[in-house]
C-alpha cells in the first residue's frame, strides 16, 4: 500500500526478464501513472557470479558458500548463477544466519535445472558471523524452491570450524 515508492525496487532490475517497472500502471494522486526504468541506486555492486558446471565436475566458491559437485551430476554443460538474497524468515522462531545464497542453475537451452543426477555438497563457513544467541543443535541448512516454502536439509554442523555442510540433489 506504499505506492509508488514502495513498489521501487532500490536495487534495480537484476534479471534477463524484461524489467516490469517500466509497464507498471497504477492510480496515484488521482491520475493514472506508469513505472519508470530501474536503476542500481547503490555505489557497489551486488557480488554474483555466474559458473559453468560440466559433465565432468564442479567445485565453486562464492562469498561463505562452497559447492562440490562430482562427476556426471550434469548431463550437459550447465550455467550456476550465484547471488546473494536478504534474510529470510521461515516462522517466527525460524530465520536465517547471515543472508540466503539464491542458486539458478540453466541448461544450453536456458531450460532451469533443479535437479541433480547425483547429490553435490554444500558448505556454508559461519566463522564471521555471531551465533552467541543460537543454540548449536539448531542450525541446519534449509532450502526453497519458491523462497516461500523451506525444507530442513540434512545437515553437519562442525562447531570446530565453524561450518555447517549437507549433501543434497537439487536447487
Amino acid at each position: 500500500d506504499d505506492i509508488p515508492a514502495g513498489v521501487t525496487d532500490p536495487f534495480g532490475w537484476q534479471s534477463t526478464d524484461p524489467d516490469p517497472w517500466s509497464t507498471y500502471t497504477f492510480w496515484y494522486a488521482g491520475a493514472q501513472r506508469i513505472g519508470n526504468d530501474s536503476h542500481y541506486l547503490w555505489i557497489h555492486p551486488i557480488p554474483s557470479l555466474n559458473a559453468t558446471l560440466t559433465t565432468n565436475s564442479g567445485f565453486f566458491q562464492f562469498q561463505n558458500a562452497t559447492l562440490a559437485f562430482a562427476p556426471a551430476s550434469v548431463v550437459e554443460k550447465t550455467t550456476l548463477s550465484f547471488i546473494p538474497s536478504p534474510t529470510a524468515v521461515i516462522s517466527d522462531v525460524i530465520y536465517t544466519v547471515g543472508t540466503s545464497l539464491d542458486i539458478t542453475g540453466r541448461n544450453l537451452f536456458g531450460t532451469l535445472v533443479t535437479q541433480f543426477l547425483k547429490p553435490f555438497t554444500l558448505t556454508f563457513d559461519f566463522s564471521g558471523l555471531d551465533l552467541s544467541d543460537f543454540k548449536p543443535e539448531t542450525l541446519s541448512i534449509y532450502s526453497s524452491s519458491d523462497g516461500e516454502n523451506w525444507q530442513p536439509e540434512a545437515t553437519t554442523i562442525n562447531m570446530n570450524t565453524k561450518k555447517a555442510t549437507t549433501s543434497i540433489n537439487h536447487l
